[in-house]
């Protein structure tokens, strides 16, 4: 017997077309596939009861990733509407003297009268009276007004910006105290804006040459450097914001397990993805901030640990640590230090990126550490002593220390230093008001 056709419907749209039959044969839904064992387990599983021995050595299932309308051969996600999507701004938190315009400070400077002795007087002046603050600025500049003959002026010394005021006589006279030949320059002296320091950017360096009164200086590009600038650099990479999305969903579910409105965070081990410590900070302590938390729970997966509470909290998290299976991923870091900066950078540049040593890891040597809000200087402090690689940040805080009341990683005398980023999955024009750090 033939099959019946299931009956049709007129198109509720108004079209003269019938609408597609009331049943139909229902097609193979696509493949999806199968969820590991990390990624089926979900927020709403319960627990572990409280432990001083608990330990989390297995990869944490991460975050659950937002509804989108994936094609049907992406891996199936889960509804999560607690963190919206927003537009990813993974900015680099450098030093005020990297991104403002360099400023200019007075200089005095003379009219050379017989260009061939410009190279003698160079050399006098650099011997007599040298400028060693301002070795990125050029000696002497070469300059055409009004269309007339190209003059050549050389740069004496820098100028009190109480008192710019010049007067030969005085100027002579300390030329000829220092052995200068004051006849071989014009009687008259002039003011010039010179750089204070040397352009660490292009964008600087650019601005500096588009002044009129531009004074020659030396700018030597640092790539490493104009890549956070700029933002080229292989952190703003799909797959590494993939990663820094992951960890940060994980720093903000974190926040959501502190009972005490408290700020949430992860420490990662960089070189093999995986996660050391995760947790939040608790109330009854003014000292137990997030940051002190992880702190003490990396010192738990070395072995240590200073702090009970840490060890009985349910939400706390870490995974041992240990010199075997350290010893693949620390010769990989070893490997990328050797190719990496070696010097010191300023203005929150790279320093010296900490790497794990051969012994073992100590403290955060050669982690991240990604928080919900930013740390305070209590705790900006503490990352320091860790030997933080690099510190990521989604919101700014009241107190901040690392971008908002202040730039701790900047800072002049540090035994250490570690790179600030901030940005991730936050909205900066929520009308949201602004915590402490906690």
């Amino acid at each position: 017997m033939p099959r019946m056709q299931p009956p049709l419907q007129l198109d509720p749209g108004g079209t003269d077309q019938l609408a597609a039959p009331v049943k139909q044969q229902q097609s193979p839904s696509p493949r999806i596939s199968p969820p590991s064992a990390a990624n089926s387990r979900i927020s709403a599983t319960p627990s572990p009861p409280p432990n001083a021995n608990f330990r989390h050595s297995s990869p944490i299932p991460p975050a659950r990733i937002l509804t989108s309308s994936p094609p049907p051969c992406k891996k199936k996600r889960t509804d999560d509407t607690t963190y919206p999507v927003k537009p990813w701004k993974l900015r680099a938190v450098l030093g005020d003297d990297a991104i403002n315009p360099v400023p200019l400070i007075p200089a005095l400077a003379a009219q050379i009268l017989d260009k061939n002795k410009t190279s003698m007087l160079i050399q006098k002046l650099n011997s007599v009276l040298p400028l060693p603050g301002l070795r990125h600025l050029k000696r002497v500049k070469s300059c055409r007004e009004g269309g007339g003959e190209v003059t050549i002026l050389l740069l004496l010394w820098i100028l009190d910006q109480q008192n710019c005021d010049i007067q030969p006589a005085l100027v002579i006279k300390k030329l000829v105290e220092a052995g200068v030949d004051s006849s071989a320059f014009a009687p008259t002296f002039r003011k010039e804006l010179v750089a204070k320091f040397g352009p660490l950017t292009r964008t600087q360096f650019d601005q500096l040459k588009e002044s009129p009164s531009y004074w020659p200086c030396n700018f030597h590009e640092d790539k490493y450097f104009e890549s956070l600038v700029t933002s080229s650099h292989e952190l703003w990479s799909e797959e590494n914001r993939a990663n820094q999305d992951k960890y940060m969903r994980l720093a903000l579910r974190a926040e959501e397990n502190s009972d005490a409105g408290c700020g949430g965070g992860v420490v990662v081990d960089p070189s093999s993805n995986t996660i050391i410590a995760e947790g939040h900070g608790t109330g009854g302590h003014p000292l137990h901030h997030t940051v002190i938390n992880l702190v003490d729970l990396v010192a738990r997966s070395q072995g240590g640990g200073a702090l009970e509470h840490t060890g009985r909290t349910s939400t706390f998290r870490f995974t041992s640590t240990t010199s075997s299976n350290r010893a693949e991923s620390a010769a990989l870091e070893e490997e990328e230090a050797a190719t990496s900066h070696n010097r010191l950078k300023r203005y929150g540049s790279i320093a010296q990126l900490s790497t794990v040593p051969k012994t073992g890891p100590y403290l955060c040597t050669g982690y991240d550490v990604y928080l919900s809000r930013e740390p305070c200087h209590m705790c900006s402090m503490a990352l320091i002593h860790m030997r933080t690689r690099r510190v990521f940040y989604s919101r700014p805080s009241r107190d901040g220390a690392l971008g908002s009341a202040d730039k701790i990683h900047t800072f002049d005398g540090l035994n250490h230093r570690y790179e600030v980023f901030c940005g991730i999955l936050y909205d900066d024009s929520s009308s949201r008001p602004l915590s402490d750090c906690s």
